[in-house]
């Protein structure tokens, strides 16, 4: 309506100057007809002339006017065209919502035929919820003049709904001769003055993408919840299997430290080694788990890398004199000692890498170096070298990009010589990548292997540290390295006071390991089997400490913990020592046992120094009972 109200008024305008032109021509002529002609011939001949010339230059005129005419038809229909037959729909709207024109890709998006759109309101296709925002895009775009976005969805007859963005500017031309880009600040002005001013609007159906994105984010709540249940079975299936290794290996250092003979003892301890090695496939296949979770986390801590290296080395002497290789360590003179970092991580990849040299070493020498990047000399952070070399027998140039795999064996053969999970490798790797490091690999097959590992570290800065550090390398060296590995074994466990102790343990192996040891050491021990009962048990009875399993039926150590500490249970002492038993290995969750007033924690399977060390170390954050 309001196009052709336009297309009137300049109808209009033309005739009336056409009209006008008219009436003065007559009123020029009937003035001349009364005047008295007195021309000569010549000025006949003159006004002849003038008369052509002016003819030929309005002929020339009325041609330019002409061409100029069908130049601007043929632009229009040219628009008109790109307007029609454009890829995407496009609507042209007056002030009252009313569709002016469409495209027939805005046809086809209704579901209409184009002419029966002509003069439609545009909200008749608009969804409830959607016709609100269409009426204030509207007014925001013919008040301002400024291009406008919003997102609509439609309701078509057939019952479907679509989601479309559109995008629109003010034109004065409802074919939309500018460009939606083109609408300037001049322009912009110009149209907000104007009577006869459109909406022009491009729809773009986003529906397809609008659902990606919904099952996108489908996918990914349900990842995360996959990751949740993920967390939760490794969780529960590091304390189900945590909580068994550490009966067994509990009860068998008990019975080998009783009086046995050789062959008893001997059996015992191949049940203890192959109790450690499941511990150490446990650990592997945990940490696999930790990282494709993201939820490995390291520590930053001052250590000193000697002893860090040192210790991994003694580690594997038994056994490379077992088999007769060639063994030695090398630290380059001019190593700082003093480092910050995760030694524990550190110790980790370099001793799966010495593992793995010593068990496909059948002859030869295993050699393990440490030095610097010279380069970075004076730096605060240092590139440390780690090389673990064997003369082993070495991987297949096809095998070495594939040795860093999850589970990968370069031997898969049931009849393979080498036994192992696949596992050390790959999370040596992760290990390394997450501390900023590069692990690398050169191998030849039948001539053995260099695995070579560069570590960026910062340096201690902390004076206290380096003395203490300082203090603990000038302590007299043992007499032969047969001391030193047995004094690893060995540690020497706190020696405590006669105490009573209440164990919350559900296990029967593990509070029957508890018993000995503790009994074993003068101390009285009262025994529950959850969080409940040790409520009871403390609300009527005091104790020096409690050795609290983190995870029981009915009531956990944790809620137990928090009830103690809050005053909540009615318990003869809420500032009793508590240590924490627990098999959950995560930073996150020791960070938990520590929050709720657990005093420390050890970790399953646990041996009777660790047990009686926790014990001591609880005691004395509670200032109850200081080391004797």
């Amino acid at each position: 309506m309001k196009q052709d109200r336009c297309r009137q008024k300049e109808a209009g305008d033309k005739e009336r100057r056409f009209e006008k032109l008219r009436r003065k021509a007559e009123a020029l002529v009937d003035e001349k007809s009364t005047e008295e002609l007195s021309a000569s011939l010549d000025d006949v001949k003159e006004l002849i002339h003038q008369l052509t010339v002016f003819q030929i230059e309005l002929e020339l005129q009325n041609d330019e006017l002409v061409s100029a005419q069908s130049r601007l038809e043929a632009s229009r229909n040219k628009y008109i065209r790109l307007y029609d037959f454009a890829p995407i729909a496009y609507f042209t709207f007056d002030e009252d919502g009313l569709i002016s024109e469409s495209n027939l890709a805005g046809a086809g998006l209704l579901a209409m035929d184009r002419c029966s759109l002509t003069n439609k309101p545009f909200i008749t296709y608009l969804h409830s919820d959607s016709q609100k925002t269409f009426y204030s895009h509207r007014q925001s775009v013919f008040r301002d003049g400024v291009q406008q976005t919003c997102l609509l969805t439609l309701r078509l007859r057939n019952g479907e709904e679509r989601i479309v963005r559109m995008n629109s500017v003010l034109v004065d031309d409802p074919y939309c001769a500018e460009r939606l880009d083109s609408v300037t600040g001049p322009s912009q002005a110009r149209l907000a003055s104007s009577s006869c001013r459109f909406m022009l609007s491009a729809v773009e159906d986003i529906t397809d993408l609008k659902r990606t994105e919904e099952l996108l984010n489908q996918a990914k709540l349900a990842s995360e919840k996959a990751n949740e249940a993920k967390s939760e079975f490794m969780a529960r299936m590091s304390h189900e299997l945590r909580t068994p290794l550490n009966g067994i290996l509990g009860l068998t250092q008990v019975v080998i430290d009783s009086e046995l003979e050789s062959e008893q003892e001997t059996n015992l301890r191949m049940v203890k080694d192959s109790a450690v090695e499941l511990l150490s496939i446990v650990n592997d296949i945990l940490d696999v788990s930790k990282v494709e979770m993201g939820v490995l986390t390291l520590k930053k801590q001052e250590f000193s890398l000697r002893a860090l290296v040192e210790d991994s080395f003694f580690t594997f002497e038994n056994a490379t004199q077992a088999k007769g290789l060639d063994y030695s360590l090398s630290i380059a003179p001019d190593m700082d000692d003093e480092f910050v970092g995760d030694p524990l991580r550190i110790k980790q990849v370099l001793t799966n890498l010495i593992s793995n040299a010593v068990k496909f070493t059948p002859q030869g020498s295993v050699s393990i170096s440490v030095s610097r990047d010279e380069r970075l000399n004076k730096c605060a952070r240092e590139l440390v070298h780690f090389t673990v070399s064997d003369t082993g027998i070495g991987i297949p140039d096809d095998l070495v990009a594939n040795i860093f795999e999850r589970f990968y064996q370069v031997d898969g053969s049931f009849t393979r010589s080498f036994e192992g999970t696949g596992l050390g490798l790959a999370i040596a790797k992760s290990l390394v990548e997450m501390m900023d490091g590069v692990i690398e690999v050169r191998s030849t097959q039948d001539e053995g292997s260099v695995f070579t590992v560069t570590l960026p570290l910062s340096t201690a800065a902390d004076a206290a540290a380096k003395k203490a550090l300082a203090a603990e390398r000038e302590k007299p060296a043992p007499e032969n390295e047969e001391q030193t590995a047995e004094e690893k074994e060995e540690p020497t466990a706190p020696s405590l006071p006669p105490l009573t102790v209440l164990l919350a343990e559900d296990n029967a192996v593990n509070q029957a390991f508890a018993q000995l040891i503790l009994r074993r050491e003068g101390h009285e021990v009262v025994t529950v089997g959850n969080g409940k009962d040790a409520l009871e048990v403390l609300s009527r009875q005091t104790f020096d400490v409690v050795l609290m399993d983190v995870r029981m039926p009915g009531m956990d150590g944790v809620e137990a913990t928090k009830r103690i500490r809050s005053g909540e249970a009615c318990v003869l002492d809420s500032e009793i020592p508590i240590v924490a038993m627990t098999a959950h290995t995560s930073i996150e969750d020791r960070e938990l046992f520590l929050s709720v007033g657990m005093d420390c924690y050890v970790s399953k399977p646990m041996n009777w120094e660790q047990i009686l060390e926790a014990m001591a170390e609880a005691m004395q954050v509670r200032g109850r009972c200081p080391r004797t």
